[in-house]
């Protein structure tokens, strides 16, 4: 299994709207490409007021394979849907290989 993490950066005043379009557009349209398990959007806890609002969208796909067709087919024109928030978030993306899990 493998994780795809994007991390982004964002700006005070588009959180709330940024928040809502992932939890009510954006996940559920990884979903719907039928690449990804599941989902998490977790939000980074600060270490200080001054930290910058930083949340991490966890996408969870069986292999490399469907990842790439993922990439391949999808990744462009859900990318560019974001676009809207471009100029007040920043993304950067890295891929994770699950190498145990305990329940």
């Amino acid at each position: 299994m493998l994780i795809y993490c994007v991390t982004t950066v964002l700006e005070k005043e588009i959180e709330k709207a940024w928040v809502y379009w992932m939890q009510n557009v954006h996940l559920p349209e990884m979903l719907s490409t039928g690449k990804f398990t599941k989902t998490l959007l977790c939000k980074q806890q600060p270490s200080k007021a001054s930290s910058p609002i930083t949340y991490r969208a966890e996408y969870f796909t069986p292999d490399q394979e469907t990842l790439n067709r993922y990439y391949q087919e999808n990744a462009a024109a859900l990318r560019k849907a974001a676009a809207v928030f471009k100029d007040q978030a920043t993304s950067t993306r890295s891929e994770f290989l699950v190498l145990a899990e305990k329940k």
